[in-house]
């Protein structure tokens, strides 16, 4: 089974957080000149064994009202991602090193070469459990000509895709992670690389309040392919 490995009950705040933490860095980024231009990049291609998904807040889910959750059949588009990668050996390192990796390491890079993200935030999760093993970064519009230490680029797209939009608190999105396995073995297709998540929305108004979560999205996006 498929188990986030950010999502569990003695996890809700921490991850609340930063999940505010990656989106108000991002509407910060808008406002210095980033195009913020919805499109759902792949993963990089390998081969997996994926997991349905463990609810490990199942209880924390029946007190709250059900996501909104609508699933799409798609093709991811082409484009470069600017990344960096990491690894924590527990929950609060994961929090503190995603938040050094986009407001230091990504942030200071773009700036130094004169560029911009063309969309939100995407992280991968690679590992369940820990050591968490993990990656955080930003579509660009091209690749640059010279990295920096730790950090890097590569041209994804093109895969056939499953992307759930999830509306609806980000401690449940367990569920929409379960939905997408449902889907992938009901129509007989297999996962070709680890689902990613995309920061869609802002979480916080014009006014500085915190938004109802029933309207902020997420993007899960789990690229397959057809089972002969």
């Amino acid at each position: 089974m498929y188990k986030h490995p950010l999502i569990s009950i003695k996890n809700i705040p921490r991850m609340k957080f930063l999940l505010l933490f990656i989106i108000i860095l991002y509407s910060c980024m808008i406002s210095i000149g980033c195009k913020n231009k919805s499109s759902h990049p792949s993963a990089q291609k390998d081969s997996i064994k994926l997991h349905a998904p463990v609810v490990d807040t199942l209880d924390k889910a029946r007190q709250l009202k059900a996501p909104v959750i609508n699933i799409e059949d798609t093709v991811t588009a082409k484009q470069f991602i600017l990344y960096t990668n990491d690894s924590a050996t527990n929950m609060a390192s994961v929090s503190k090193k995603i938040e050094t990796s986009l407001s230091g390491t990504l942030l200071s890079f773009l700036k130094a070469n004169k560029m911009k993200a063309t969309g939100p935030p995407m992280a991968w999760y690679k590992t369940r459990k820990a050591p968490y093993f993990f990656e955080i970064g930003f579509p660009v519009a091209k690749k640059p000509a010279k990295l920096s230490k730790n950090i890097f680029t590569r041209e994804i797209g093109a895969d056939s895709a499953l992307v759930a939009h999830f509306f609806g608190p980000y401690e449940i999105t367990g569920i929409a992670y379960e939905a997408l396995q449902e889907r992938l073995s009901s129509q007989n297709r297999k996962a070709i690389a680890i689902p990613y998540e995309i920061y869609v929305s802002d979480p916080i108004d014009e006014k500085g309040n915190v938004k109802n979560p029933y309207k902020v999205q997420t993007d899960i996006v789990m690229p397959y392919k057809k089972i002969k």
